[in-house]
């Protein structure tokens, strides 16, 4: 109902009191999307555990733990065994079930979590949140592990891509 009601919100033209929407609004409005999506797939999922690998194989068992991961990349403690832990297989099970992917379980995390990094650093309303903060929500507490995982990610420290992002930067946490 929810995913249905935003779906028909954000497909409504301009007009009518209503502004169109604008490419900061079109990402986080994806981003929206992509949670509440994720939000229906992990319900059905937890209402059913076993249901997932019966219904839809291994597909619809990798999407479910996708999602479990979208929702816990803030949790600094995810790791590979704790994603198998909470969905009942082995660590062995887990890994095989990531192969198509291309990216073990941990580097899958990684990169969610950089990815998640990038586009706050990137997004101006969080402007006035340190490098540092960033981070730490989305799981990297240690300043020097998040510089060195975007740095060999992107290219670039988190601080120089905000600055070339465009993003305004703030002081430093005391």
């Amino acid at each position: 109902m929810l995913l249905r009601q935003f779906i028909d919100a954000v497909a409504r033209p301009a007009g009518a009191g209503v502004a169109p929407y604008t490419a900061t609004d079109a990402g986080r409005l994806g981003l929206v999307l992509t949670d509440l999506l994720t939000a229906l797939l992990s319900r059905q999922y937890e209402r059913r555990p076993g249901a997932a690998v019966a219904a839809g194989g291994r597909e619809t068992q990798l999407l479910c733990v996708q999602a479990f991961i979208e929702r816990h990349l803030g949790d600094a403690d995810l790791s590979p065994a704790a994603v198998a832990a909470a969905h009942h297989v082995s660590l062995r099970s887990l890994h095989r079930l990531f192969e198509p992917v291309g990216l073990g379980v941990a580097g899958w995390i990684r990169a969610r979590r950089l990815d998640r990094c990038r586009r706050d650093l990137a997004d101006p309303a969080l402007s006035r949140r340190t490098v540092r903060a960033i981070g730490a929500t989305w799981g990297f507490p240690r300043p020097a592990d998040f510089n060195r995982a975007f740095r060999a990610a992107y290219g670039l420290s988190p601080g120089e891509y905000r600055r070339l992002a465009g993003a305004p930067t703030v002081c430093a946490e005391r």
